[in-house]
């Protein structure tokens, strides 16, 4: 009887040898490799992958799947096939899609915050960074805690020669809440300017931050004044949105 030959399993590479995890968001079935789900600083969710089959509960695939493409480089072929599932481009100008474009990073800094990918957040921020849009950054900075948004955001948002009043998308991205301060502060603002006193217009902007928005609104805008954006971010920020007209 001749010999069965069993051929000898090859060495695995101990770097460039990557697991498969399988993760069900939706009913859909992503696999990815193991490593991008230890980049996340999250005990809980590395425990929760490290169950197979992995079902993660209270995201949509859409959400993931942006998340998913901002940690892990697409080639061609599956950048194409993302298009077709509805993603949005690379760039913001790629298609004139802002929304799309919007919708992508939101969804990876919501994720990435929420599973504490520091890479990927800061990937995020820096993408939201290049968005010449005062209100989507206002409400990052709120609902992620990116204290160095606060201050430009705001002092845009006030300026009536950068910014025309908010429209019906900006109170969606705003909240009701948050939108209604955002307009009291652009009225009282621009009237006390115009009618400026003695009292110095720092001091008089902080004064009126806090009475609007509340002390730790106030707290989060100093703290961002103190950070340097130009050292944190390199890119230039995309052409104006929506420009009030100068006169």
């Amino acid at each position: 009887m001749p010999a069965i030959y069993t051929p000898t399993p090859p060495d695995t590479d101990p770097v460039f040898f990557f697991s498969i995890v399988h993760i069900y968001v939706e009913g859909i079935l992503f696999g990815i490799p193991n490593y991008v789900c230890e980049l996340s600083k999250s005990e809980s969710f590395r425990a929760k992958v490290a169950e197979q089959p992995c079902v993660l509960e209270d995201v949509a695939a859409a959400e993931f799947r942006d998340f998913l493409q901002c940690l892990i480089a697409l080639g061609p072929e599956a950048t194409k096939k993302a298009e077709e599932l509805g993603e949005p481009p690379e760039s913001e100008s790629d298609d004139g899609s802002r929304v799309a474009y919007m919708r992508r990073w939101l969804n990876a800094i919501k994720l990435a915050t929420h599973w504490n990918f520091e890479d990927a957040r800061r990937k995020a921020i820096r993408k939201i960074h290049q968005m010449d849009d005062p209100p989507l950054k206002l409400a990052v900075a709120c609902k992620y805690d990116v204290q160095r948004f606060l201050p430009d955001a705001l002092r845009d948002l006030a300026d009536t020669k950068i910014m025309t009043p908010l429209n019906k998308e900006d109170y969606e991205i705003l909240g009701l809440d948050l939108a209604l301060k955002v307009v009291q502060f652009r009225e009282e603002w621009n009237a006390q300017t115009a009618g400026a006193g003695d009292t110095p217009e720092k001091d008089r902007r902080e004064q009126l931050i806090e009475t609007i928005f509340g002390a730790e609104f106030a707290k989060g805008v100093e703290q961002g004044e103190l950070e340097n954006l130009p050292k944190l971010f390199s890119c230039p920020v995309a052409p104006g949105r929506r420009r009030a007209q100068r006169g």
